[in-house]
């Protein structure tokens, strides 16, 4: 009797020990800050998408490919991993272009003169 009930208790331990088996894999995504002086200023980033700097706390860009977030010591602007093409533009001059290969998870930081 003992051994039955030993068997049955083992069966049922063994049946409850589940595991989940698989990879989760988040979104890739990119971020670029910027510092400086980015009043005013507006961000091209491959000709398509456009942000304001120098926004208040609290303004999201809703777009396909970019999005801002807010972090307590600066904004973080959420793009894509890969190449991009970073304008920044201030009244009307362009004074900052570069081409960046940004990738996955990681931050840009761009000087904004």
């Amino acid at each position: 009797m003992k051994k039955i009930f030993f068997y049955i208790l083992f069966l049922i331990g063994l049946s409850s020990c589940g595991f989940r088996e698989g990879v989760t894999v988040s979104e890739p995504a990119a971020f670029l800050a910027f510092s400086g002086d980015t009043t005013g200023a507006i961000v091209k980033v491959d000709e398509s998408i456009l942000i304001t700097l120098g926004e208040g706390p609290g303004t999201t860009i809703n777009s396909d490919t970019g999005e801002k977030e807010k972090s307590l010591a600066e904004v973080h602007y959420k793009i894509s991993p890969g190449k991009h093409r970073i304008q920044v533009v201030k009244n009307g001059q362009i004074v900052v272009d570069r081409e960046l290969l940004i990738g996955d998870g990681t931050t840009r930081e761009i000087s904004v003169p």
